[in-house]
């Protein structure tokens, strides 16, 4: 997609997104219906369970292109673009977001760091969450204005490249 250029906007890009996003909704429906009643539709377990692994991966499918094109015009048709650009430094890092995340969950909720998962229900997991994602945000901004990659990236892409030649 990005070979095709479909992230710029342009009106073939904008046409693309907007098939994508009805064809998607269109296939999305009814494959979710079928997976509510697969149950009920084939009652044998041997035939159900092949036919639902591929049933919900066909949904699962159509559900990401409805998320990934309706983000996408989201992004250029309204005025959340600037507002969604604040994400744009994440997924330059993604690998690091990824790992310091996890490091940082687990020491909050594990029992080898705070063990708050005694004590923080829904409510506070979500705000700890929230207030974890703007601070990786700004991490995010901050190392983007300063380096090309994310320093675990930086890692993964010297150890790919060790012993090759530039």
């Amino acid at each position: 997609m990005g070979k095709r250029r479909l992230f710029e906007w342009t009106p073939q890009s904008e046409q693309f997104w907007k098939k994508t996003f009805a064809i998607a909704v269109i296939a999305f429906i009814p494959l979710y219906f079928i997976k509510n009643q697969l149950a009920v539709l084939i009652t044998s377990p041997i035939i159900r369970r092949p036919i639902a692994t591929m049933e919900t991966s066909w949904t699962n499918f159509a559900f990401m292109l409805i998320l990934v094109s309706g983000l996408s015009l989201l992004f250029y048709k309204t005025g959340l673009r600037n507002k969604l650009m604040y994400f744009s430094s994440f997924g330059r890092m993604s690998m690091s977001n990824y790992i310091i995340q996890s490091i940082i969950g687990t020491a909050i909720y594990y029992g080898w760091g705070l063990g708050l998962y005694h004590y923080t229900g829904a409510t506070y997991g979500v705000l700890i969450g929230l207030g974890l994602t703007l601070l990786m945000g700004i991490f995010c901004k901050w190392w983007a204005k300063r380096y090309k990659q994310g320093p675990f990236e930086s890692l993964w892409h010297k150890a790919t490249w060790l012993g090759k030649r530039s």
